[in-house]
């Protein structure tokens, strides 16, 4: 048994275990491209050895192009889902079961795990032990069982899931400890699945969801038929605007979801007048991208309106663009500070876009494609507003 910290003595290591052994079983949480990875070309030289193989693809860490090579191949699965994150880094190879040997320990296989990261892993074989020849084999082979293949639309959709996550890849490179407040700065939301986000909506006050989705949905009803926030009718635009309670012809839905702002006098009276308002939430689009640029042309033109704009503003964008913002007010913004592990004091209009919008979309529930019916589909084209329901203190 021997302790494999150093990049040259693994790479060596496992690439002399490739070439002695017939057999390969081996999970792993992500794999790696070709592409400058000498390791992934010898296991494709050697594919036919190949027994079992099964590969994660949680946070969407697995390279397409190595799904795409090893789809077909009747002795890899991928893990698609399962309780919990797939983590395991195990390479097992063998002869017989008096001629074997593992690898155990921290690298997945790709590039960087055996080239940049500072890994540790252990080296171990039929001397060191009676019935570790089984248990691999018997672990290995239970996770067999889970995993499954890919089908092409599903290597479509993960392709692009793929793209948006490799954007943002640069953040996992960073440190997680935030300088300023000494806090870390990844939470339990930050890698949150789909799934997981809508066993919280579901479980969550289920009496306020329906109406919820009501009300966003006769939301994008009114942008949709009004060209501009001038033109909608003032008794409609006060339900909007979150402090008029009841909309004509909805009488059971209550608007002061998703904030009310009944106690912002300035805000009313600028809703009140139109123009001001309307210019500002005229600048964030109905449907298609909301850039950063159109997010402080608003900032610039409501902060004339309320000197303390924070609550006001983002419950107008929560409700035109419930895909993108929530509304923060004080009977959440304490809950959902601390789910982002962000200090109260800091989260102000002119940081919302840092620290929410651009913390959301890197997240891993935005991404992800819901599974269920209509209601989880509409649940999705509203989530991030619909984060409101997790956050609500109703005291």
């Amino acid at each position: 048994m021997k302790l494999l910290t150093d990049h040259n003595q693994l790479a060596i290591e496992f690439a002399a275990l490739c070439n002695q052994y017939d057999h390969y079983k081996w999970a792993v949480a992500w794999a790696g491209k070709e592409s400058g990875f000498d390791l992934a070309k010898i296991l494709k030289k050697n594919k036919n050895k190949v027994e079992r193989l099964i590969v994660g693809l949680h946070f969407c860490q697995t390279d397409p192009l190595f799904i795409k090579h090893y789809m077909d191949h009747p002795t890899v699965r991928f893990i698609k889902q399962t309780e919990g994150v797939f983590h395991p880094k195990m390479y097992f190879f063998y002869n017989s079961s008096d001629d074997w040997a593992a690898i155990v320990g921290s690298s997945n296989f790709t590039f960087s795990a055996f080239n940049v990261n500072r890994e540790a892993n252990v080296y171990f074989c039929q001397d060191d032990g009676e019935g570790l020849f089984e248990q691999l084999n018997e672990y290995i082979d239970c996770l067999w069982e889970e995993a499954g293949v890919i089908s092409a639309p599903e290597l479509v959709l993960y392709e692009r899931i793929y793209k948006h996550q490799k954007s943002n890849l640069e953040s996992l490179h960073k440190p997680i400890v935030n300088n300023k407040s000494g806090r870390i700065d990844i939470s339990e939301i930050d890698v949150m699945t789909w799934d997981s986000y809508m066993s919280s909506i579901l479980k969550d006050d289920m009496t306020t969801l329906e109406p919820r989705i009501t009300l966003l949905n006769k939301a994008q009803e009114l942008f949709r038929k009004y060209p501009t926030f001038n033109e909608i009718p003032l008794e409609y635009k006060r339900c909007l605007a979150g402090f008029a309670m009841i909309m004509p012809g909805l009488e059971n839905v209550d608007w002061r979801l998703f904030g009310s702002m009944q106690g912002a006098r300035q805000y009313k009276k600028a809703i009140n007048a139109g123009t001001s308002v309307a210019n500002a939430i005229d600048k964030i689009p109905l449907t298609g991208e909301v850039t950063k640029e159109m997010f402080y042309q608003y900032v610039r033109v409501f902060k004339k309106i309320s000197i303390n704009p924070l609550a006001s503003a983002t419950r107008l964008l929560a409700i035109k663009r419930p895909d993108t913002f929530i509304c923060i007010d004080s009977k959440n913004k304490k809950n959902l500070c601390k789910a982002f592990n962000i200090p109260q004091s800091h989260l102000t209009l002119d940081t919302y876009w840092e620290l929410i919008v651009e913390r959301i979309r890197k997240m891993i529930w935005y991404s992800e494609a819901p599974k269920g019916g209509a209601q989880e589909r509409k649940i999705k084209k509203y989530q991030v507003a619909m984060l409101d329901n997790f956050y609500y203190e109703n005291v």
